[in-house]
């Protein structure tokens, strides 16, 4: 399960690599499910067109917007795993055991994440690529295009959450 939405679009790791990872996860033969919001359709806009050019599109499945909680919790407990931006979804995955990778921009920078080590369950992992502006509430003072990435996020790489993804994926070979 990828959950493609976050609290605001600047605080999303951006679509282009949910498609990319979705397009491996698939090559595994694994179903992909897509949520995110009911106030986010233009996520469901690029999902349609990235199924479009996908040869494995067939297996990317569209829920954004059409989960309520009792569904995203169900969803969530039988997921194979669930990578998502820092938000109420990723949370919950990793609070009902799934293997969860967590994208983390610096606005709650060891505020609220990553959480303590001794309380990370073992198939959950927290990603970031930390900057001198972390830890600035979401109040980012740094150059960027209005309703794209905050810097923070753009800075974390597909293959640094691709890593993150085979570690929880397969723990014992990591």
């Amino acid at each position: 399960m990828l959950n493609l939405g976050g609290n605001s679009r600047e605080k999303r790791w951006a679509a282009r690599h949910f498609f990319a990872l979705a397009e491996e996860l698939a090559a595994r033969g694994l179903r992909v499910v897509f949520v995110g919001g009911p106030s986010e359709p233009d996520l469901s806009a690029a999902l349609a067109e990235a199924k479009e050019r996908s040869a494995r599109g067939d297996l990317f499945i569209d829920r954004i917007g059409a989960t309520a909680l009792p569904e995203l919790l169900d969803l969530l407990q039988h997921a194979a795993l669930v990578v998502s931006s820092d938000t109420g979804p990723a949370h919950l995955a990793v609070g009902v055991g799934t293997p969860s990778v967590v994208i983390l921009g610096g606005g709650h920078f060891t505020s609220f994440v990553p959480y303590p080590p001794d309380l990370t369950p073992p198939r959950a992992r927290f990603v970031w690529r930390e900057l001198p502006c972390y830890h600035c509430f979401w109040a980012c003072t740094q150059p960027h295009e209005r309703g794209e990435s905050f810097p923070c996020m753009a800075a974390v790489s597909f293959d640094d959450v691709h890593a993150a993804v085979e570690a929880v994926m397969d723990p014992e070979a990591h």
